[in-house]
């Protein structure tokens, strides 16, 4: 087998780290090597690991709360002068913490940074505007205590313009949240793939971004989280400016409800809108999980055209043997690998047939 560029087998060093094959989303037609890096391993081990000839492209750090003094630490230190790829998400860091690593002079190459689900303010985005980050293409904030004024911060930063993925998911932007998305599509030229769910982006983010240059340069688009109802679906599907969209997910949340608030969701009608649209036939993920698209929601995609569809994520939909059987008899395309009924209530004649169809690509526990 044809190994891809960037490969490199699995390996020791000091007996700590192997190396793992990852997709750089900013450049997805090349592989690069991320080591994921044991919780156990010092700055020092670290340093060892970047000095192997080549030395991997990536670090992945997420998950092991290792704190501001080592993040102040790495920066120092010149063997990450090569690090295209570092991931530290869930690692206790603040806004003193990554403004002293963003003084470093070794992330020049710094291609992508996943900072999701850290304790970064607004100060912390301002450190990164500031920062000379001339290679960035992918940033991730997801989950950090950030206000609109941070975005915004951010979108003043000279590197904004060359940004190909941005995670905003679970930044809480409020009612400010239609206009954040208006002047991305000024400051982000470059902007591909954006996930805006649980950040208070509601049917009125999608009547902004439908009219916004933003829409037509999107590959990959993620809203939702008790956010996106059947107006915001139909909106969405009536734009002809998505029609290069390959990725999209309006997710639901069977947990989230605001007090005295009625819960929003896709039902039937959003569905048959999807279904129905001329714009999205580019998709090749299509994702309404925790919706309630039902067995006619589930009909009516089974019925459409979708040439490129590699997966189908219909979980938590109250889809019972109706709908699940329509599915089955859908001309999807050979290149479908995943199609997710989770929570489906079918019988064992439907499940089987089910399975029959789709055989390693049914995802139905």
């Amino acid at each position: 087998m044809r190994r891809p560029r960037g490969f490199r087998p699995a390996m020791a060093i000091g007996g700590l780290v192997g190396l793992v094959l990852a997709a750089n989303v900013a450049r997805a037609d090349e592989a690069i090597a991320v080591a994921r890096v044991p919780k156990a391993a010092t700055l020092d081990e670290i340093r060892v690991l970047l000095r192997v000839s080549p030395p991997p492209a990536g670090l992945d750090l997420a998950r092991q709360r290792r704190g501001d003094d080592f993040l102040r630490a790495l920066g120092e230190s010149r063997e990450i002068a090569g690090v295209r790829v570092l991931r530290l998400a869930s690692n206790g860091l603040h806004a003193a913490g990554l403004a002293a690593f963003l003084t470093s002079p070794y992330l020049g190459g710094l291609e992508e940074l996943d900072l999701a689900d850290n304790d970064l303010d607004d100060g912390a985005m301002k450190a990164l505007a500031a920062a000379p980050l001339r290679a960035l293409r992918l940033l991730r904030v997801r989950g950090n205590p950030v206000s609109p004024a941070g975005i915004r911060a951010l979108l003043g930063a000279e590197w904004i313009a060359k940004i190909a993925s941005l995670d905003l998911s679970g930044v809480r932007l409020g009612p400010e949240a239609p206009a954040i998305v208006r002047e991305l599509a000024v400051h982000a030229a470059a902007l591909r793939e954006i996930d805006l769910h649980d950040s208070s982006c509601e049917n009125a983010c999608v009547d902004a971004l439908v009219v916004s240059p933003l829409c037509g340069r999107l590959k990959s688009l993620r809203l939702g989280y008790d956010a996106i109802d059947r107006r915001g679906a139909s909106a969405l599907a009536a734009s002809r400016c998505f029609s290069s969209l390959e990725s999209l997910a309006l997710l639901g949340a069977s947990d989230v409800q605001t007090e005295g608030a009625p819960r929003r969701f896709i039902d039937a009608r959003g569905a048959r809108a999807i279904a129905a649209s001329k714009h999205l036939r580019s998709l090749r993920e299509l994702r309404l999980p925790l919706q309630a698209i039902g067995d006619a929601g589930a009909v009516a995609l089974a019925g459409a055209r979708w040439p490129a569809l590699e997966v189908l994520d219909l979980r938590q939909n109250d889809i019972t043997d109706r709908g699940a059987l329509a599915l089955a008899a859908a001309k999807f395309p050979p290149v479908l690998r995943s199609i997710d009924l989770s929570g489906a209530r079918v019988s064992v004649h439907t499940r089987k047939r089910l399975e029959e169809r789709f055989g390693s690509a049914l995802v139905l526990p």
